[in-house]
């Protein structure tokens, strides 16, 4: 065989076997890598079109009457120390089954008195701020830092008049 040989021709961008089959792409790459990328490639298309659009609460009297509000959070999944972002129950569906971010969903006192904790016969007056501070513990598990993010236990709470 020499250099000139048509048989030793390889096109740009294509590999020969050693059963010298031609190729196309790296004959060193195998199934599942090329899988993966293809994977990865359909994974970043899809979430760069996401923009997350945060969400302020828009009180009405009617929540004040009822005195609690869900509130909903994201984070980033894979870093716990990301932003977090409070948004809109309609923004929140994008979220509830992906991969890429946390979801929590809260119950937020706003308004009304003390409610009763009772424990083996052991009543403990539980204050908004108290009830707050245990919405927030209970998903912790899937936003840590929630607390530092909402430090103020009585954000949008009024007092009965």
């Amino acid at each position: 065989m020499s250099l000139t040989d048509k048989n030793n021709y390889i096109p740009n961008g294509w590999t020969r076997l050693p059963n010298g089959k031609l190729v196309k792409g790296d004959a060193s790459e195998n199934e599942m890598v090329t899988s993966y990328k293809r994977i990865l490639n359909k994974s970043d298309e899809q979430f760069k079109s996401i923009k997350i659009v945060q969400h302020k609460p828009e009180l009405s009297d009617k929540d004040y009457k009822t005195g609690v509000i869900k509130r909903y959070f994201i984070q980033k999944s894979n870093d716990r120390n990301s932003p977090i972002y409070e948004v809109s129950r309609r923004e929140s569906s994008k979220y509830t089954k992906s991969t890429r971010y946390n979801l929590a969903i809260i119950n937020w006192v706003i308004s009304g008195g003390d409610t009763y904790k009772i424990t083996d016969d052991i009543t403990q007056p539980l204050t908004p701020k108290d009830q707050n501070a245990l919405s927030i513990a209970s998903v912790s598990d899937v936003i840590p830092n929630l607390n530092m993010y909402l430090p103020n236990l009585l954000q949008y709470y009024k007092k009965e008049k």
